[in-house]
């Protein structure tokens, strides 16, 4: 038992203070368990959609839309985008996307419910470093078959405009990038969200 005063006004005082700390130390625990609000790290949930117009994308551009708090990019191909892709399967590490993630019906040589609009989250599936889009005319990328597509720093793995990765680039155990369900409700949107 404290006899002085001070002293107990003190050691309750810290106890205090280190319940608040611990409290606030456990926040991002809980959110990592739960997922926090409206995220998620994989698959979206049925019901959660989201439509997107087309109508501002140039060919050769892309459109960052949030969806359950994370980026989803829409990358807009154009004529010789569309026609390079099956050019690349050999230097491919999954050309078919049979480990990859993206709906069933999307295991397409675009990856797309539309071959001018390719849609994906863009990050590697390893530490989630994010992509960011080089052109045909890359000098980065002059020591092979590139055709314009996305790459990241962390691994330096290199991806077409399908997502699909390069073989001889990045870590052996990255996969294409992920693709969200999503289909076009007309010529100028686009849902993500529930299959359809």
């Amino acid at each position: 038992m404290v006899d002085n005063p001070k002293r107990l006004y003190l050691s309750v005082a810290l106890k205090v203070m280190i319940l608040i700390g611990l409290g606030f130390a456990a926040v991002p625990f809980v959110a990592s368990i739960t997922g926090g609000e409206g995220e998620s790290s994989g698959p979206q949930p049925l019901g959660g959609s989201l439509d997107v117009g087309l109508a501002d994308i140039a060919p050769g551009r892309t459109k960052v839309v949030k969806w359950f708090g994370r980026d989803v990019w829409i990358y807009r191909r154009r004529p010789e985008d569309i026609a390079a892709l099956p050019q690349l399967n050999t230097v491919l590490r999954d050309p078919g996307s049979g480990q990859s993630r993206q709906p069933d019906g999307l295991r397409t040589v675009y990856r797309s419910a539309h071959p001018e609009y390719f849609v994906f989250l863009p990050t590697e599936n390893i530490r989630g470093c994010e992509v960011s889009f080089y052109p045909a005319n890359e000098p980065l990328f002059a020591d092979g078959p590139w055709f314009g597509g996305f790459a990241e720093r962390c691994y330096g793995s290199r991806y077409d405009l399908a997502g699909r990765v390069y073989r001889d680039f990045g870590d052996d155990s990255q996969t294409n990038l992920e693709v969200p369900n999503h289909w076009l409700i007309s010529e100028t949107q686009l849902r993500l969200g529930e299959p359809r």
